[in-house]
C-alpha cells in the first residue's frame, strides 16, 4: 500500500471512554479529601437513577428509589444504615439530603453527618442534644469549606433515627416524612421550613429581602427554604441550620415510614399516596419505592420535575 492510499483512507475516530466505578455515584467520589470536589458536566450529565434495598437479619427493611427527572443534575443524596450499633441494640438511621446550587453540600452530608452524630459525647444519653450539636458542627464545617473553596450552594436534610421504640424525626428544610399504619391512615411527622409557614416568615422577614420567583416566595429572591446547611451568602438573611425534632413513639400498628424529597410531594398528595399503598398487593416492600416514584414521574406537568428520592422503611420488620 503506497503513501497516497494511506492518506486517502479515513482515520477511525478516537473513542471517548469515561470509566466510572459504582462508587462514583456514591458519596466518596463526590468530594476530595478536603471535603470538596469541583463539579463537572461529564459526571452530572450521567443520569443517576437508583433502586436499592437495605437488609437486616435477612429481611428487606428499607426500599429506596431515586430519579433525576427533568433536572440537569442529580443533587439529592441519601443514606440507609439498617443498624448503627452492630452486635448491640438495633438502631437505624435513614436520611435524604436535597442539595441546591450543586451537589457538594448534600454529598458531604451523605458521608459525614451520621458520623458527626455518633461521635457526639451525648449520643448515648441525650440523643436530641447530640442531634443539635452535630448539625451545628456539620454546618460550620460546610461553611468553612465554602469560605476556603469559594463555593456556594446548600442542602436540606431529613433524617430518622430510633432509640428503642422512640423515633426521632429530624428535619431541616422542605422534605417530608409520613407514617402509614396498617389501616392505611397517614400521619405527617414533620413540618417543612418554607416562607409560607407563618412562624418561619416572621422569623426572617425583618432581616431578609423576600421576593417571589416562579410564584414562590424566596429569601433574596433565590432560596425557597428557610433552614438548610451551607448557603453562606444567605446566612445574614435569616437562614439557619437548626433542625426541628419530633419524637414519635412507635406503635404496634405502625407499618411504613416514607421519607421523600420535595420533588415527590409536589406531585403526590396524601390522598393519592394512600390509594397507591392500598393498591400495592405485596407483603414485601421490595420495589415499592420505585413503584411510587414511577407513578409520580409519569404525571404530566407544565414544568420540569425536580429530583426525587424516596425511602420506604418497613417498621414492623424490625420488631416482628
Amino acid at each position: 500500500m503506497n503513501s497516497n492510499q494511506t492518506n486517502n483512507q479515513k482515520k477511525p475516530k478516537p473513542k471517548l471512554q469515561l470509566n466510572v466505578n459504582v462508587v462514583d455515584v456514591q458519596p466518596e467520589s463526590t468530594h476530595s479529601s478536603n471535603g470538596w470536589k469541583q463539579q463537572t458536566d461529564i459526571f452530572f450529565n450521567e443520569p443517576i437513577d437508583q433502586f436499592v434495598q437495605f437488609q437486616h437479619n435477612g429481611k428487606t427493611v428499607a426500599d429506596v428509589a431515586q430519579l433525576k427527572c427533568g433536572r440537569r443534575y442529580q443533587e439529592d443524596r441519601f443514606v440507609g444504615i439498617p443498624n448503627l450499633n452492630i452486635n448491640q441494640e438495633m438502631q437505624f438511621f435513614y436520611a435524604i439530603y436535597d442539595g441546591h446550587a450543586g451537589h457538594s453540600v448534600s454529598a458531604i452530608l451523605e458521608n459525614k453527618l451520621h458520623e458527626y452524630l455518633q461521635k457526639d459525647c451525648n449520643f448515648e444519653d441525650n440523643l436530641e442534644k447530640a442531634i443539635i450539636n452535630s448539625f451545628e458542627r456539620m454546618n460550620q464545617y460546610i461553611l468553612d469549606c465554602q469560605e476556603e473553596n469559594h463555593h456556594l450552594g446548600g442542602s436540606t436534610a431529613l433524617c430518622v433515627i430510633n432509640k428503642h421504640k422512640d423515633l426521632y424525626v429530624v428535619n431541616l428544610g422542605d422534605s417530608a416524612c409520613v407514617l402509614i399504619t396498617e389501616e392505611l391512615q397517614i400521619e405527617k411527622l414533620n413540618s417543612e421550613h418554607k416562607l409560607n409557614r407563618e412562624d418561619e416568615f416572621k422569623r426572617v422577614e425583618q432581616i431578609a429581602t423576600i421576593l417571589d420567583r416562579h410564584s414562590i416566595p424566596r429569601i433574596n429572591g433565590e432560596l425557597a427554604v428557610t433552614r438548610a446547611f451551607g448557603d453562606k451568602k444567605h446566612r445574614q438573611s435569616g437562614l439557619i441550620a437548626i433542625p426541628e425534632i419530633k419524637v414519635h413513639k412507635i406503635q404496634a400498628n405502625d407499618k411504613y415510614l416514607i421519607l421523600a424529597s420535595d420533588g415527590f410531594w409536589d406531585l403526590i398528595k396524601n390522598e393519592e399516596l394512600q390509594k397507591l399503598i392500598e393498591n400495592w398487593n405485596r407483603k414485601e416492600i421490595d420495589q415499592l419505592a420505585q413503584y411510587l416514584l414511577d407513578k409520580a414521574s409519569s404525571k404530566n406537568t407544565n414544568y420540569k420535575k425536580d429530583n426525587m428520592t424516596l425511602i420506604v422503611i418497613d417498621i414492623q420488620s424490625y420488631w416482628k
